[in-house]
């Protein structure tokens, strides 16, 4: 029994003498819990980049550990919390690509806890769909792998910044957050990977109370070693990818013919309407714009209401260029006032109609002078009618001759006798205002109508025609002398 006891003692004073002789003293167990390191209440923050910490003994060590390939870690020096042993340790000079580690511990205490903060992706690629509104993102050792890894983002691992905004989640109820509303004036936005979960993080703001597997050697300033298990942390964030969103180009050039009540569609574009109520879709493909297609249109505008479902006279008419896949978002709308072609009002206007006869002649055998001669036409805020309508003779022919007394400019076609509308290539005679015109050739019995022109200089939309009346002109008939 002595001679065992004799033996034990010489092997642990050989090991003793191999230790001393490399100045390591070696330790048995795997510790590091924070309990045996005397330190309370550790949590981390990755959006803030921030460690929160307590030692027990009113002051509190913190380092940045360096471990050799040989799973040995060792702090070069030390910052120290004094005071109340609370510390933020700032985590924002870190390395994000790689991984760190904060070695932890109380005064006076000789052991240590340690928790890793795990690498980030090297690279992100942030990539913005003008015609969708959507960015995609992808991560990778190298710029290409990222850059070719990029897609939709289905999870949130990713948020965003404006320039002096906060970070914000680019994924909201599984959706990624609308980001066309950067495209009205454009915008710069910073994107980048959150800060991920380790294995005793629940999130990128977690307390953290379990160990995990990996196990290193803490080396302290006598040499001596200490294993301990370390606690794995939340990753940092990752480096940020700019994205720049351009701002929505201006809408397109719509030209407009105010004389002939027709807008000039540009290639390429899409229109919808704004009337007192609501946006006014295609009748024909609900809640979307009406499509042109490749090539310009001339379109009547009273062909547009129609299209649109209008039944007020007025509207706004909204027009842009369509967005190219992948390439271009859809431009700004461009916005122009139209107005339906509408007949002048029956209580502005009162036709002439009635023609006298030949048997009503008079006793010197006259007989017609009546018809449009007759008509009155009023404007907003007279009482009288603007237009003076008479018969005369030209070169033994009659004419009609109209004065205009009004602010507005009218129009004037002839029809055939009992016609209900004008053709479409009947020729207008147009009557400024304070401006007299004869009208010649024109038959007996003929039907007139009359709108309101369309001005471009005042923006007045051109009306639709109206019956002015019938032309009866000034007749006479042979009188028997007795």
């Amino acid at each position: 029994m002595k001679l065992k006891t004799l033996l034990q003692g010489s092997v642990f004073t050989a090991a003793l003498a191999v230790c001393m002789a490399t100045g390591i003293v070696t330790a048995n167990a795997a510790d590091g819990d924070f309990s045996t390191a005397g330190v309370n209440a550790v949590s981390i923050d990755t959006t803030k980049q921030e460690l929160k910490a307590t030692g027990s003994n009113g002051e509190l060590l913190v380092g940045v550990g360096k471990v050799n390939a040989k799973k040995q870690i060792t702090v070069a020096a030390w910052d120290v919390y004094d005071g109340t042993g609370a510390a933020t340790i700032d985590l924002s000079k870190l390395s994000n690509v790689k991984d760190n580690y904060l070695v932890l511990s109380a005064n006076g205490k000789d052991e240590v806890s340690v928790v890793k903060i795990p690498a980030g992706p090297k690279a992100v690629s942030a990539i913005f769909d003008p015609s969708t509104g959507v960015i995609k993102v992808g991560t990778g050792a190298k710029a290409a792998d990222a850059k070719k890894a990029a897609a939709e983002i289905t999870t949130d691992a990713y948020e965003y910044r404006t320039s002096y905004g906060t970070w914000t989640n680019l994924l909201e109820t599984s959706k990624q957050i609308d980001l066309t509303k950067y495209q009205k004036q454009g915008a710069t936005l910073y994107v980048r990977a959150r800060g991920a979960s380790g294995t005793s993080a629940s999130s990128a703001s977690s307390t953290l109370s379990t160990q995990g597997t990996e196990e290193l050697t803490y080396i302290d300033s006598a040499k001596k070693e200490h294993k301990v298990k370390v606690y794995d942390g939340a990753a940092l964030p990752s480096k940020e990818a700019k994205v720049n969103i351009a701002a929505t180009a201006k809408g397109p050039n719509v030209a407009i013919d105010y004389t002939k009540g027709i807008v000039t569609l540009p290639k390429n574009s899409e229109y919808r309407g704004v009337d007192a109520t609501a946006i006014k879709w295609d009748k024909d493909n609900a809640n979307k714009p009406v499509a042109v297609g490749t090539a310009a249109v001339k379109a009547n505008v009273s062909d547009i209401f129609t299209q649109l479902a209008v039944t007020a006279d007025t509207m706004t008419l909204e027009v842009r260029t369509v967005a190219v896949d992948g390439k271009k978002a859809a431009t700004k709308w461009n916005r122009v006032k139209v107005a339906k072609p509408v007949a002048i009002d029956s209580s502005l206007l009162t036709p002439g109609n009635t023609a006298n006869p030949e048997s009503s002649a008079t006793a010197d055998g006259k007989y017609g002078g009546k018809g449009i001669a007759e008509a009155t036409v009023k404007e907003d805020g007279t009482n009288n009618s603007v237009l003076a309508i008479s018969y005369a003779v030209v070169s033994k022919k009659a004419v009609i001759v109209i004065e205009n007394k009004g602010a507005l400019t009218y129009e004037v076609v002839t029809a055939a006798k009992d016609a209900t509308a004008p053709a479409a290539d009947a020729r207008v005679t147009k009557i400024a205002p304070n401006k007299k015109v004869t009208i010649k050739n024109v038959a007996d019995e003929s039907t007139v109508f009359i709108r309101v022109a369309g001005d471009k200089k005042t923006q007045t939309w051109v009306g639709a025609y109206a019956k002015l009346g019938i032309v009866d002109y000034p007749k006479q008939k042979e009188v028997t002398t007795p």
